[in-house]
């Protein structure tokens, strides 16, 4: 629940969460998690240093993969870039998302060049 992904470089740890929004192809918004059957959850328990985020085409055959890090997202929250709140997610979960413009958040961020892989 803290984090995805955990790993060292040059001896310090860095830890990753990890989320993929597959309506933005279609809404041009990507979705931040914040709250989950009537808890906090996402962006408002995660301990991880960054966040990737996995933007899915309509075909599913191509992904844009978009890095931040944590505290830039919560400060992206914290001064209202999102544009509204939305709830989302899984049937029945009540899950409470920030909803951010796909340029507003791709801009804070990093593309990852994954042809270089």
């Amino acid at each position: 629940n803290k984090y995805d992904i955990l790993t060292r470089v040059s001896g310090k740890e860095i830890t990753f969460e990890v989320k993929e929004d597959f309506m933005c192809w279609k809404t041009g918004n990507v979705a931040v998690e914040f709250s989950c059957r009537g808890k906090l959850s996402g962006i408002e328990s995660t301990e991880a240093n960054f966040y990737i985020y996995k933007l899915t085409q309509e075909n599913k055959k191509l992904a844009e993969y978009i890095m931040l890090r944590t505290d830039k997202l919560k400060s992206m929250i914290a001064n209202k870039e999102y544009f509204r709140i939305v709830n989302g997610g899984d049937k029945g979960s009540d899950t409470m998302n920030y909803l951010f413009k796909y340029d507003v958040f791709v801009n804070n961020g990093r593309i990852l060049p994954l042809d270089k892989i």
